[in-house]
């Protein structure tokens, strides 16, 4: 009997155990050092000048599209509506000012490639029009790829919705589970031998 609790005792402790959760630095893939996502947003971005500039580095445009920076002002602009839209859990991704040439025939499938882009997440396209925000639904969003159709040029914003985002399952839960699995087997096994 000394033997059945003690081995309870440890089969419990070890899946308390299994699953306390690791503190460790992100991602650090040096194509997504300076942009990647975080796994919880403040919906406190601020932008400087230096980041703005960046994300018309990273970000790319399909075809004869050209993005440029926008202004510190349309990158707040576009945070705030972002944080209207999702509260905390708003992250804009990327934010830049999408030009074609003048023979461009609208409606136009503009595709935008930025490392912050992941499939699965759930993401809103922010256009600046006449000095507000519209809002577009992409048609695809695929790995640092989302697609959109739009029907004219200016700042175009990425917002991600973080909390509505799919999460992975936590692999110590897993492994908790068939802890505690094994030692009721092993309970059992042990109560059939005595019988």
């Amino acid at each position: 009997m000394k033997k059945r609790v003690l081995a309870l005792i440890c089969a419990a402790v070890m899946s308390l155990g299994m699953s306390m959760t690791v503190f460790a630095a992100g991602s650090t893939d040096a194509t997504q050092a300076a942009y990647h996502t975080p796994v919880m947003s403040t919906g406190t971005q601020a932008f400087s000048a230096a980041t703005i500039a960046g994300f018309a580095t990273v970000t790319t445009a399909s075809g004869n599209a050209t993005v440029t920076a926008v202004s510190t002002e349309v990158a707040a602009s576009a945070v705030a509506e972002a944080n209207a839209m999702y509260g905390n859990g708003s992250f804009v991704a990327t934010i830049v000012d999408v030009s074609l040439p003048a023979d461009t025939v609208f409606p136009y499938q503009l595709t935008l490639q930025n490392p912050n882009i992941w499939a699965g997440q759930k993401v809103t396209i922010l256009h600046y029009v006449n000095g507000a925000w519209e809002k577009l639904s992409p048609s695809a969003v695929g790995d640092k790829t989302v697609t959109v159709t739009i029907t004219s040029c200016s700042p175009f914003a990425v917002v991600i919705d973080t909390q509505a985002s799919p999460k992975t399952m936590d692999p110590s839960l897993a492994v908790s589970g068939l802890a505690g699995l094994f030692a009721a087997g092993a309970a059992l096994t042990g109560k059939k031998k005595e019988q």
